[in-house]
């Protein structure tokens, strides 16, 4: 789209874009996790994953295929691509869900490369299958290759859960914690837990307040060079550090 000024007229690419920026608006007001564009990472022991991992690293072997990873509802159970792509695909699920849909496939622009890719979305079961192809793939030439890998897919009968699992708050901090965030740079890891049961309104005022500090955290930490900071306000207080590898936000009351 160019840059802001320039949207104006762009009028019918931003309405083909609405859903989506309309999803990611919504999702800014009650996930924290958007703060620091990082991810959900579903929890499974590291067997499971080399597993997951080595069932990509087969589908790659195909010269047509560049990289591909698996979600579950909000939440990535293992990826291959990196971060931005990841992040983009869930969006796409989040602001256009599959519904009765088996494939799903649009071209994306790679800036780092210089080059257009494609991008399926194949609904298995409870579980996404994104799959980063070369542009000149089609899904007639994939189809055998992901019916292939579906097939395989069941046999390995790999110890998923049948559903994304709810990440709570109280099963990792005491009461005095309201909220917080931690963010993995590299692999795009993020544990924003959801807040603790209320009045939309309290819940509202929770993430209005986080946003505040944070955004007044981090400005600091840039302007007088530190790595963390603790804030005091209206009875709240506000511990931000930020690293080479991590990013950690909390809220205490």
């Amino acid at each position: 789209l160019g840059d802001f000024v320039n949207w104006k007229e762009q009028k019918n690419a931003i309405h083909t874009i609405a859903d989506i920026i309309d999803s990611s608006l919504v999702r800014y007001q009650f996930d924290l996790g958007t703060l620091v564009r990082g991810f959900r990472w579903v929890d499974i022991d590291e067997d499971t994953r080399s597993q997951v991992d080595r069932l990509c690293v087969g589908l790659e072997e195909n010269d047509y295929i560049i990289g591909s990873a698996f979600l579950m509802g909000q939440s990535v159970i293992h990826t291959r691509l990196n971060t931005f792509e990841t992040r983009m695909a869930l969006l796409q699920l989040l602001s256009r869900p599959m519904g009765a849909c088996k494939v799903r496939t649009y071209p994306i622009y790679s800036s780092t490369d210089n080059v257009w890719k494609h991008v399926f979305i194949v609904r298995l079961r409870n579980l996404h299958l994104i799959v980063v192809a070369k542009l000149r793939a089609s899904i007639g030439l994939l189809t055998p290759i992901l019916t292939e890998f579906e097939d395989l897919l069941a046999e390995t009968a790999l110890q998923l859960p049948m559903e994304e699992p709810l990440v709570l708050l109280r099963h990792f901090t005491g009461n005095d914690t309201i909220a917080f965030v931690y963010h993995h740079h590299h692999r795009g890891y993020t544990l924003s837990p959801m807040s603790r049961p209320g009045p939309m309104i309290e819940q509202q005022k929770v993430i209005a307040t986080f946003h505040s500090f944070f955004n007044k955290s981090c400005k600091m930490l840039t302007e007088e060079g530190l790595s963390e900071i603790i804030l005091y306000a209206r009875g709240y207080r506000f511990y931000a550090k930020i690293t080479v590898t991590f990013s950690f936000f909390v809220l205490y009351s």
